[in-house]
């Protein structure tokens, strides 16, 4: 899509980019909608189970890019998931917030809820830091985002209620000059995750008369509308889904939902169902797969409770083109053919499964994309001027975003003053500009003397990604709103 872009900039390669796609048989979104518009009849198409439906690009978790070849049952095993868990809501609103171009997001955000009959809001621009916005005016039933969405939503949420707060204090006649001083900076400086609990036991610090009282806790956003909202994508903390568990049922929605998914099938491997949660997993394993994990080094299959690499078997077609990429993480056992996924995992007693990591070096970061850090480094390693490089993700614990940070070693040893560092982290930027995937682009660039390496001599890319968070979150780093795919910025 970014070289599309990039190809209609200018009028006659607008022109040449139309008649290309047009000779290609592709047909505008308007179009699309003007075709289907007032249309009654309907198309008898016969289905066919495991008949290709699309064709879709991912990162994945297993290697490089590759091409994905899904059929007819991977989106109507998802949609059935679905209908499992939250049944036919007929007019209930649906929030489609990921992009119909990934996997996930055409399946979740478009085939499932037109097949349930619910009402698809479709995201007009995909700019995740509008999520919050979007979803407080639309107030939708139901909607699956990654874990940054939810993060910038408790934000925003805190953000008013704490304005309503302020402004209750301002006008209370009930209460001193004091007082109100020292209510409100206890409003001010309260943390997210705990603002609801602080303004409910404010009176326990300072007694506040209870007409006060009664409109500081009316302050709170209505989340009632709020059934459903699954989040994945990437790792999840168990604090996090205690934390927003408890925000949206303190202001009486129904909760948070994780999932594991993958996109060779399209369907949810496991998730949170409403008869049972176990913050510690990612859910129950769901009908239409079968899951096992086995050990990275002797393949043993393993039993419970015991860090593997986990595979499933279910609706999939393999990898379009390219038989050898299916070879790599394609296996039979137990007469069914398994797909392993390239994350460290394990199987619960009760029937959940605990999620690690991306075994793999693969970074996954806001919306659910993923980077191959690799190929970002092998751009690097092209700047005459570098040395080496390391490219590494990052989570940013209070927001549960991961980020990219490209660690540089330059080929001089000589000492560099703020503003000789300052032009070369801007030269960086321009020359991966156009060489690499704009979401690809790292957040934070830093010049070290060296890289971290392991006592055999390799990159210690686990150290170093642990050193960056352990930095980011003591000094409270956080990415700025507005700050979006390719709209890097970089701290000292």
């Amino acid at each position: 899509m970014l070289a599309l872009k990039r190809l209609g900039k200018s009028d006659s390669s607008a022109r040449e980019l139309q008649q290309i796609l047009k000779e290609k048989g592709v047909i505008s979104f308007d179009e699309f909608i003007s075709f289907g518009k007032n249309r009654k009849d309907s198309l008898d198409i016969p289905f066919v189970a495991n008949e290709t439906a699309v064709l879709v690009t991912t990162g994945g978790s297993t290697g490089p890019p590759k091409m994905i070849e899904l059929t007819n049952e991977n989106f109507n095993s998802l949609m059935e998931q679905y209908k499992g868990i939250f049944g036919r809501q007929k007019e209930k609103v649906f929030a489609g917030e990921l992009p119909p171009w990934v996997a996930f997001g055409l399946a979740s955000g478009m085939h499932m809820p037109n097949s349930l009959s619910l009402i698809l809001m479709i995201n007009p621009d995909y700019d995740f830091t509008k999520f919050p916005q979007r979803y407080l005016i639309t107030k939708p039933t139901y909607t699956a985002v990654t874990p940054l969405h939810l993060s910038l939503l408790m934000e925003e949420i805190v953000a008013r209620e704490k304005t309503r707060a302020i402004d209750v204090l301002e006008k209370a006649e009930d209460l001193t000059k004091t007082s109100k001083q020292e209510l409100i900076e206890i409003v001010k400086t309260a943390k997210v995750n705990e603002f609801f609990n602080v303004v409910k036991q404010m009176n326990k610090k300072l007694v506040i008369p209870q007409n006060t009282m009664t409109k500081l806790e009316n302050i709170f956003e209505d989340l009632s509308f709020n059934k459903h909202i699954s989040i994945g994508g990437n790792k999840v903390t168990s604090i996090f889904r205690r934390d927003s568990e408890m925000f949206f049922t303190s202001r009486g929605g129904d909760g948070v939902f994780q999932g594991l998914g993958t996109s060779e099938a399209c369907t949810t491997l496991a998730m949170d169902i409403p008869a049972y949660k176990n913050c510690e997993s990612t859910g129950v394993v769901m009908p239409y797969n079968d899951v096992e994990v086995r050990d990275p080094k002797t393949n043993e299959l393993l039993g419970f409770n015991r860090k593997g690499l986990i595979a499933f078997s279910g609706p999939t077609h393999g990898h379009y083109t390219n038989p050898e990429n299916s070879k790599k993480t394609n296996y039979m056992s137990r007469g069914k053919r398994f797909v392993s996924t390239g994350d460290t995992a394990w199987l619960n007693m009760d029937g959940t499964v605990g999620f690690e990591g991306r075994h793999s070096r693969m970074i996954i970061i806001d919306g659910g994309f993923n980077i191959n850090p690799e190929r970002t480094e092998e751009v690097l390693a092209k700047i005459p001027y570098i040395k080496e490089s390391m490219v590494v993700g990052a989570t940013i614990e209070n927001m549960q975003q991961t980020i990219a940070i490209a660690h540089i070693v330059l080929s001089s040893d000589k000492e560099l003053s703020d503003h000789d560092r300052e032009e070369i982290i801007k030269d960086i930027y321009q020359q991966l500009d156009g060489k690499i995937p704009e979401h690809y682009m790292p957040a934070i660039i830093k010049i070290d003397k060296q890289l971290m390496r392991t006592n055999r001599g390799k990159p210690d890319f686990i150290s170093t990604a642990r050193a960056d968070e352990e930095e980011l979150n003591r000094s409270g780093f956080k990415m700025e709103k507005g700050k979006g795919y390719g709209k890097s910025i970089q701290v000292t």
